[in-house]
């Protein structure tokens, strides 16, 4: 139908639609001067409730924060300022038949985060390098969690 020029109002507006859509869905929560470090899809371990399962979407690194984002539903899986982490481990943990490393993230605002990234120790590295080369003033200390 398009070929022979039917519905292409029709197609050209739900394209541009989906696109209008697809950019407002996918935009990343950024505070003002916020700059990305590291971007790589991962997952979060949720154990509240009844149900404990791994929660996956795209961590975001920045020179002031960690935090999770899912697109569908959009929503913050997690989110710590960088200068509430305390402490960083890697460990190995069991997954399914295997064993693989797992980062434990420690804030004294949400508690002990349990992350899967491709490559942890990369990560782990990137997070401890955006702790030493940011400063943080007395107003993003109290500001933020």
């Amino acid at each position: 139908m398009l070929e022979y020029g039917m519905m292409e109002a029709w197609d050209r507006n739900t394209r541009e639609w989906y696109e209008k859509e697809y950019k407002a869905r996918s935009a990343v929560p950024l505070a003002k001067n916020e700059k990305i470090i590291i971007k790589t899809f991962g997952s979060i371990w949720n154990d509240q409730g009844i149900i404990s399962t791994w929660k996956n979407g795209i961590w975001y690194l920045t020179n002031s924060r960690l935090f999770l984002v899912r697109r569908e539903p959009a929503e913050i899986l997690f989110e710590t300022s960088l200068d509430k982490i305390e402490r960083l481990t890697v460990t190995k943990e069991a997954h399914l038949r295997e064993k693989r490393d797992e980062l434990y993230v420690q804030s004294n605002c949400v508690g002990v985060a349990r992350i899967h990234v491709s490559n942890v120790t990369e990560f782990k590295q990137a997070i401890e390098d955006a702790l030493t080369t940011n400063s943080f003033t007395e107003h993003d200390k109290v500001e933020r969690c």
